[in-house]
């Protein structure tokens, strides 16, 4: 019977740990709403053949506030292993596909311009929303940094009465710095 208890434990462990946990839904903190998607994934394979691993998220940021906030989100750090980068507009826009397999787009902007640094600067007025796209390409040898399925865009509690910043949490062990958003003087 001590078996079967033990069995039972493991295998509920083992549920929850291969579950997909991302949180979804909306945090609210100093007026600024921010909604992360579930996490999307595709296997991608560049001009020359090599295979990657292929997650993005959505967040959408919305300017709760009575004041007009200047969003700024990209990371200027880069890793051997993997990237991480903000997907532009124009290859999200009118529900075009994410999968380089059938948007050409997409497979010309992975495979040619990733590697120029995006970093995504917006004034938002008061209620008005910046629908995102963080995308995450890792070569498929190498352990993906989104998992085990917890990524996420939040602001820190750090900063001033002007200025805070966002954090992207790629997993429990990955937290890197991924922008700043300031609040704007009324005219």
């Amino acid at each position: 019977m001590k078996h079967f208890y033990l069995l039972v434990l493991a295998s509920i462990i083992c549920l929850y740990a291969c579950s997909d946990k991302t949180e979804v839904g909306d945090k609210k903190l100093y007026g600024i709403t921010i909604h992360n998607s579930q996490r999307y994934g595709l296997q991608y394979f560049d001009s020359t053949g090599n295979e990657y691993d292929f997650r993005y998220y959505k967040t959408t940021i919305t300017n709760d506030t009575s004041v007009r906030v200047r969003v700024e989100l990209g990371s200027p750090k880069r890793f051997s292993e993997w990237k991480i980068f903000i997907i532009p507009n124009h290859l999200i826009a009118n529900g075009q596909s994410f999968d380089p397999a059938t948007n050409p787009d997409m497979k010309k902007f992975l495979d040619e311009e990733l590697e120029i640094p995006t970093v995504h600067v917006t004034t938002l007025d008061p209620s008005e929303k910046s629908e995102r796209a963080i995308g995450v390409l890792s070569k498929s040898k190498y352990f993906s940094p989104t998992t085990p399925f917890d990524t996420k865009l939040y602001l820190t509690k750090k900063g001033n009465l002007k200025r805070r910043f966002f954090k992207l949490k790629l997993n429990d062990n990955l937290i890197i710095p991924f922008g700043a958003i300031g609040y704007l003087k009324s005219n």
